[in-house]
């Protein structure tokens, strides 16, 4: 098991350091920049008078870590809407039927039938509703105190910790 993970991180890092010196051979032959995250963390790791910030090893690991967080979000939405949906037979029977009416006998749903799969849809927004991703319910910390939009009146407090601004 260990070594199957091992050979899968290593084509995942091949990877990530294909699309780096990809980036770096284009910013060498004068290629426009892409104003991407990849552009920022390559500026970052290049400033400093030259000295290296990030070296290649904390890219992969940091490249690692956004990959797997937006893998295991999206498992655990579906997982969260699976369960829903065994707890209500109902909309089951409404998603069951809208997939057989809109997708068939076909195995695969193309990005095009998404659009067709309306239903679906509010499944994932409501429990994404009811069971945001973990990154969502993080504390926040304001910068500096100012006011939000005042006909609802909001207002940032200076420092204060909390998933809502006061």
């Amino acid at each position: 098991m260990r070594w199957r993970l091992a050979r899968l991180f290593a084509r995942l890092h091949a990877v990530f350091d294909a699309e780096v010196d990809q980036r770096l051979r284009g910013r060498d032959a004068g290629q426009p920049r892409k104003n991407d995250y990849l552009d920022v963390l390559l500026d970052v790791a290049a400033s400093e008078d030259g000295k290296d910030l990030f070296d290649r090893e904390t890219l992969r690991s940091h490249f690692t870590d956004l990959f797997a967080a937006g893998s295991d979000t999206n498992s655990s939405t579906v997982e969260w809407a699976m369960a829903e949906l065994l707890q209500n037979q109902s909309s089951m029977t409404k998603v069951c039927d809208e997939l057989a009416q809109v997708i068939g006998a076909r195995k695969n749903i193309e990005e095009a039938d998404i659009a067709r799969l309306p239903y679906l849809q509010a499944v994932i927004k409501e429990t994404l509703r009811l069971h945001p991703p973990a990154p969502l319910l993080l504390p926040r910390q304001t910068k500096t105190t100012g006011r939000l939009h005042n006909t609802h009146g909001f207002t940032l407090v200076h420092k204060r910790m909390g998933n809502r601004p006061r």
